[in-house]
């Protein structure tokens, strides 16, 4: 037997091992089945509950490919709900693909805020709006988180609509600023302390008050009151007294309404102030702390007269007010006050309602609004005016007469605390509006009517400047068919040099939004005439508040233009001739002027060497001389300014030569009374001067000289 050869008893015992092995595979793989099983039900356990909070989670879910760049981000999948926050559906969504184009990001820094976010493996959040088809605004805040899988970036986003939040957080705020509004313009003081006495709230007449008081009691004005208690704030003995009232109404929740107190301020005046203080209490009832409100009634006190004078006037004003004005008292909701107009607008007076069992049975019989809830008015005001926060609404009446009145209805209610006093309100008849909202609707025809039959030309134009239509009117200012305008544009019939004006003047048409923009421009008639026109032009908007078309009403006023033009000529030319005479009176005053003064000194001379009779006439000759050189240099002033020849004229001048010219004409007066001009100047004298001017100084100089220079 060989070596290697095996007995029987080997073959067998391997055999058995073999067996065995094979077995204990038989085993393991069996085991390894069932593991694989369970685990694979374990995962469409957990893939059909995913699937179910996926697809009924009240919240959209939405997973995106990522990648920096926004526009290249990809859906990949979505719920239905996200779809139906962005408008559409789930399949338009992932066939789309990228969305960045449907949304509206409200954040500046919101792509660097989600990419950071991915690089560090951290949640990013962030709100957008979705861009939905039918017009609404869907305002989103969502979270995302980055997951990876085979290498690849991937987020899984939480969306949820926030929009009817947004609407109620900006109706709160809004609320908010009116009462901050209401309380700072208020004509009381009206400050609000916590439960540890300290103030929280003042309005500025308050801070004013307490300012007064403090100087009143011989102390500094204060910056700042709030946070601090009235002994940080007013003498102790003051504050003491104000003390025991706030602890009645914040440790014990009494309420002091309207009390009454009467002090002597230190300059001996008497001082009326009427004070109310009201526990402030959240929604449990607890006593968080008071509102006061402190009203200066000295006035009142001691004028009642005028306070019932301005009663009076209120009532008139009230009266002579075409709207009809309301007061309803919250805890009864019955109305407490209607104005004269309400009678007016519906013929029912506060007796008549309250006959027709109370308010409550009134509004259900008059208002015609088949979404009246039928429970008590109570609950309607606080459904209607509170919790919807509708301030204004519009609904039909019906009056006393059977006839039905449109109504636009806006109120404010009043609360101390949380409980409803008050509700005014104010009742405006709008049924004539409401009826020309109808005839809009139904006028096309009419419009059709007046637009063919207006005497002015009326066109309607296109935004890219082409004419829609055209009346007769028009079509006869500029001599072309309709047909023949509908194929060209505004500029094509504009002149020339009107061209930049007329684009100038559709932009500002355009900007205007709506308004009416006026101005005249110069058009070429299809003969090739000139036109003027005045253009008022407005931008018709559709329902959609989209920019449709241009309407423009356009006047001929070619010959008012032409009479304009002549007038003008005509002016001109007038203005010309009267120039011309001034200039003629200025140069006619000047020649004459200077013989006269030579012809003043001859008289004078004669004068002297005359006796008699003759002396007589010389002084007359003289006289009159003096009076026709006062009437010449008056004409040359007037003249001069009616040409407007009165600015100075600076020249080089040489001055011995005009010197010397007086000289020779006041010498035979000087010579007359005994008297010699001597020359003694430098030759060649040059000065910059107005000449006209200085001869009249040199004219005024030497007369005077010669006149009251002594004789000898």
């Amino acid at each position: 037997m060989k070596k290697n050869d095996k007995t029987k008893e080997e073959l067998s015992r391997e055999l058995k091992a073999l067996k065995k092995e094979n077995a204990a595979l038989k085993a393991v793989y069996k085991k390894d089945i069932s593991e694989r099983k369970r685990a694979e039900e374990e995962i469409s356990d957990a893939e059909e509950r995913f699937k179910m909070v996926f697809e009924n989670l009240f919240d959209g879910i939405s997973i995106y490919s990522e990648d920096p760049d926004p526009k290249k981000r990809r859906l990949i999948e979505c719920n239905e709900r996200y779809a139906a926050m962005s408008g559409r559906s789930r399949e338009e969504l992932l066939k789309l693909g990228n969305t960045a184009g449907l949304q509206i990001t409200l954040q500046d820094n919101a792509n660097d805020n989600r990419l950071k976010s991915l690089e560090r493996g951290i949640a990013y959040r962030g709100s957008f709006s979705w861009i939905r088809p039918d017009g609404k605004e869907n305002v989103i805040e969502y979270v995302g988180m980055q997951i990876t899988q085979r290498g690849k970036s991937f987020s899984i986003g939480l969306d949820r609509d926030i929009t009817e939040r947004k609407k109620i957080e900006g109706a709160i705020e809004k609320e908010r600023s009116l009462l901050r509004t209401l309380i700072d313009h208020l004509p009381s003081a009206v400050f609000v302390k916590d439960e540890n006495y300290r103030k929280v709230l003042v309005n500025p007449l308050h801070s004013e008050s307490v300012a007064q008081q403090r100087i009143w009691s011989g102390m500094e004005p204060m910056n700042e009151i709030l946070g601090k208690t009235d002994f940080e704030v007013y003498p102790k003995e003051m504050a003491e007294s104000y003390f025991q009232d706030d602890q009645k109404v914040i440790r014990d929740g009494m309420t002091i309404l309207n009390k009454e107190e009467l002090g002597i301020n230190p300059r001996g005046e008497i001082h009326w102030t009427l004070i109310t203080k009201i526990p402030m209490k959240d929604k449990d009832g607890s006593i968080k702390g008071m509102v006061g409100i402190t009203t200066d009634i000295t006035n009142q006190k001691l004028a009642e007269e005028a306070l019932q004078k301005s009663r009076e006037l209120l009532a008139n004003i009230t009266s002579s007010i075409d709207d009809a004005i309301y007061s309803i008292d919250g805890p009864s909701g019955e109305f407490i006050y209607i104005s004269p107009a309400f009678e007016r607008i519906f013929g029912y007076s506060l007796s008549d309602i309250k006959n027709m069992g109370g308010r409550w049975a009134f509004l259900s019989e008059v208002i015609q609004d088949p979404d009246r809830p039928s429970n008590d008015p109570i609950t309607y005001d606080l459904q209607r005016e509170i919790v919807k926060k509708t301030p204004v609404w519009e609904h039909w009446w019906r009056c006393k007469d059977g006839s039905l009145k449109y109504i636009e209805d806006s109120s404010v209610p009043t609360y101390i605390g949380e409980k409803l006093i008050r509700i005014d309100g104010v009742l405006r008849d709008i049924t004539s509006r409401k009826k020309t909202e109808l005839d809009l609707l139904l006028s096309e025809q009419k419009f059709r009517s007046v637009f063919e039959n207006s005497t002015a030309g009326v066109s309607l134009m296109g935004l890219d400047g082409r004419y829609i239509m055209v009346n007769p009117a028009f079509c006869e200012i500029f001599g072309y068919s309709a047909q023949e305008l509908l194929r060209l544009d505004f500029l094509a019939i504009t002149h020339p040099e009107d061209i930049e004006l007329s684009r100038n003047s559709m932009r500002e048409t355009l900007a205007n939004k709506g308004k009416v923009t006026k101005y005249t421009k110069r058009y070429l008639h299809k003969d090739g005439r000139t036109i003027w026109a005045e253009i008022s032009s407005v931008l018709i908007y559709g329902h959609s508040n989209e920019p449709l078309y241009f309407i423009s009403h356009i006047t001929d006023i070619t010959e008012r233009k032409i009479v304009e033009e002549e007038n003008i000529r005509a002016k001109e030319r007038a203005e010309e001739m009267n120039r011309l005479k001034s200039n003629f009176l200025a140069n006619m005053s000047h020649e004459l002027r200077t013989p006269l003064v030579g012809l003043l000194g001859f008289s004078e001379l004669l004068e002297s060497e005359l006796s008699g009779d003759s002396k007589d006439y010389a002084e007359m000759i003289n006289a009159s001389g003096m009076r026709l050189l006062k009437t010449l240099n008056e004409i040359l002033d007037y003249s001069e300014i009616e040409a407007k020849k009165t600015e100075v004229s600076i020249n080089s001048l040489l001055i011995n030569g005009l010197l010397r010219e007086e000289i020779k004409l006041y010498q035979p007066l000087a010579q007359q009374k005994g008297l010699y001009i001597e020359e003694d100047f430098c030759e060649d004298l040059f000065i910059l001067t107005d000449i006209k001017l200085l001869r009249r100084i040199m004219d005024n100089l030497f007369n005077n000289a010669v006149k009251f220079t002594r004789s000898g």
